[in-house]
């Protein structure tokens, strides 16, 4: 059975890696990052290779931007089974 996986720090780098890997292996995962254009072109490729991404953006450097976030990814898409807390934040 496939389980809903958000990756956060989506847009680039090792968390678009890890987004794509889990999307091969046929389970959907929500992207979420702050730049919403890079995270959907990273939607575009995981699409493109049959499996399934949403986008939700969410700044982690801002507790309501998360909170909001989450909140629309239970509503929308139901109970999360895995969480990839990839976004680096610098302060």
């Amino acid at each position: 059975m496939a389980q809903l996986t958000v990756v956060t720090g989506a847009s680039s780098g090792l968390g678009s890696a890890l987004a794509l890997r889990i999307a091969q292996g046929g389970d959907p995962v929500v992207l979420m990052a702050r730049r919403e254009d890079a995270l959907n072109a990273v939607a575009k490729k995981i699409r493109s290779g049959g499996g399934t991404a949403h986008v939700v953006t969410a700044d982690m450097a801002d507790s309501a931007s998360i909170r909001t976030a989450f909140q629309t990814i239970l509503a929308t898409h139901g109970p999360i089974e895995r969480l990839v807390a990839n976004a680096g934040i610098l302060v």
